[in-house]
Protein backbone atom coordinates (compact mmCIF):
# COMPACT_ATOMS: atom_id res chain seq x y z
CA UNK A 1 0.00 0.00 0.00
CA UNK A 2 1.42 3.39 -0.94
CA UNK A 3 1.78 6.15 1.60
CA UNK A 4 -0.56 9.12 1.26
CA UNK A 5 1.32 12.43 1.34
CA UNK A 6 0.42 15.10 3.88
CA UNK A 7 -0.30 17.49 1.02
CA UNK A 8 -2.71 14.99 -0.57
CA UNK A 9 -4.52 14.61 2.74
CA UNK A 10 -4.76 18.41 3.05
CA UNK A 11 -6.06 18.65 -0.53
CA UNK A 12 -8.71 16.04 0.27
CA UNK A 13 -9.80 17.84 3.43
CA UNK A 14 -9.95 21.13 1.55
CA UNK A 15 -12.10 19.67 -1.22
CA UNK A 16 -14.37 17.98 1.32
CA UNK A 17 -15.16 21.18 3.20
CA UNK A 18 -14.84 23.86 0.52
CA UNK A 19 -18.01 25.90 0.17
CA UNK A 20 -19.78 24.20 3.06
CA UNK A 21 -21.21 26.03 6.07
CA UNK A 22 -23.18 25.24 9.21
CA UNK A 23 -24.40 21.66 9.68
CA UNK A 24 -23.08 20.60 6.29
CA UNK A 25 -19.56 21.78 7.26
CA UNK A 26 -19.78 20.05 10.65
CA UNK A 27 -20.84 16.80 8.98
CA UNK A 28 -18.03 17.00 6.41
CA UNK A 29 -15.44 17.70 9.14
CA UNK A 30 -16.75 14.87 11.31
CA UNK A 31 -16.63 12.42 8.39
CA UNK A 32 -13.12 13.59 7.48
CA UNK A 33 -11.96 13.24 11.10
CA UNK A 34 -13.39 9.72 11.35
CA UNK A 35 -11.71 8.66 8.10
CA UNK A 36 -8.34 10.06 9.20
CA UNK A 37 -8.68 8.34 12.58
CA UNK A 38 -9.63 5.04 10.92
CA UNK A 39 -6.60 5.25 8.61
CA UNK A 40 -4.26 6.14 11.52
CA UNK A 41 -3.41 9.52 10.02
CA UNK A 42 -4.24 11.78 12.97
CA UNK A 43 -0.65 11.67 14.24
CA UNK A 44 0.29 13.71 11.15
CA UNK A 45 -2.37 16.34 11.84
CA UNK A 46 0.02 19.23 12.57
CA UNK A 47 1.79 18.85 9.23
CA UNK A 48 -1.52 18.34 7.43
CA UNK A 49 -2.96 21.49 9.04
CA UNK A 50 0.10 23.46 7.89
CA UNK A 51 -0.35 22.11 4.35
CA UNK A 52 -4.06 22.96 4.49
CA UNK A 53 -3.18 26.49 5.63
CA UNK A 54 -0.89 26.86 2.58
CA UNK A 55 -3.63 25.60 0.25
CA UNK A 56 -6.16 28.07 1.67
CA UNK A 57 -3.64 30.92 1.49
CA UNK A 58 -2.83 30.09 -2.14
CA UNK A 59 -6.54 29.97 -3.01
CA UNK A 60 -7.10 33.37 -1.36
CA UNK A 61 -3.83 34.94 -2.63
CA UNK A 62 -2.43 35.38 0.88
CA UNK A 63 1.23 35.05 1.82
CA UNK A 64 2.68 34.74 5.32
CA UNK A 65 6.02 36.46 5.76
CA UNK A 66 8.65 36.40 8.49
CA UNK A 67 10.56 39.68 8.30
CA UNK A 68 13.85 39.94 10.20
CA UNK A 69 15.52 43.28 10.80
CA UNK A 70 18.06 44.72 13.25
CA UNK A 71 15.58 47.36 14.44
CA UNK A 72 11.80 47.74 14.41
CA UNK A 73 10.68 49.07 11.04
CA UNK A 74 8.28 51.98 10.67
CA UNK A 75 4.71 51.41 9.43
CA UNK A 76 5.69 53.17 6.18
CA UNK A 77 8.59 50.71 5.71
CA UNK A 78 6.28 47.77 6.37
CA UNK A 79 3.69 49.09 3.89
CA UNK A 80 6.38 49.54 1.24
CA UNK A 81 7.58 45.96 1.75
CA UNK A 82 4.00 44.66 1.66
CA UNK A 83 3.34 46.46 -1.63
CA UNK A 84 6.54 45.07 -3.17
CA UNK A 85 5.69 41.53 -2.04
CA UNK A 86 2.08 41.81 -3.28
CA UNK A 87 3.43 42.70 -6.71
CA UNK A 88 6.19 40.07 -6.75
CA UNK A 89 3.95 37.20 -5.58
CA UNK A 90 0.62 38.33 -7.09
CA UNK A 91 -0.88 38.39 -3.60
CA UNK A 92 -3.87 40.29 -2.32
CA UNK A 93 -2.83 40.06 1.33
CA UNK A 94 0.61 39.95 2.92
CA UNK A 95 0.73 38.95 6.59
CA UNK A 96 4.04 40.12 8.05
CA UNK A 97 5.48 38.88 11.33
CA UNK A 98 8.33 41.23 12.14
CA UNK A 99 11.15 39.77 14.20
CA UNK A 100 14.13 41.69 15.56
CA UNK A 101 17.56 40.12 15.01
CA UNK A 102 20.26 42.48 16.25
CA UNK A 103 22.97 40.30 14.68
CA UNK A 104 21.90 41.51 11.21
CA UNK A 105 23.57 44.95 11.61
CA UNK A 106 21.28 46.38 8.92
CA UNK A 107 19.01 45.47 6.05
CA UNK A 108 16.26 42.86 6.14
CA UNK A 109 15.77 39.15 5.64
CA UNK A 110 12.40 37.90 4.41
CA UNK A 111 11.23 34.30 4.67
CA UNK A 112 8.19 33.15 2.70
CA UNK A 113 7.62 29.42 2.98
CA UNK A 114 10.92 27.84 2.00
CA UNK A 115 12.18 30.91 0.11
CA UNK A 116 14.62 33.35 1.73
CA UNK A 117 15.22 36.88 0.43
CA UNK A 118 18.41 37.97 2.18
CA UNK A 119 18.85 41.73 1.80
CA UNK A 120 21.04 42.17 4.87
CA UNK A 121 24.29 44.13 5.05
CA UNK A 122 26.00 40.95 6.25
CA UNK A 123 24.98 39.15 3.05
CA UNK A 124 26.01 42.12 0.86
CA UNK A 125 29.44 42.29 2.53
CA UNK A 126 29.91 38.54 2.06
CA UNK A 127 29.00 38.86 -1.64
CA UNK A 128 31.40 41.79 -2.06
CA UNK A 129 34.18 39.88 -0.32
CA UNK A 130 33.62 36.84 -2.55
CA UNK A 131 33.62 39.06 -5.64
CA UNK A 132 36.85 40.83 -4.64
CA UNK A 133 38.64 37.59 -3.83
CA UNK A 134 37.76 36.00 -7.18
Amino acid sequence: MSKISDNNIAQGVYKAVKGKTGAELESALASTFMLLAKKGLLKRSEVVINALHEIINKENKVIDVKLYSAVKLTPDNINEIQDALKSRYDAETVNISQLIDESLIGGIKIIIGDEILDLTFKKKVAQLKKHLLN
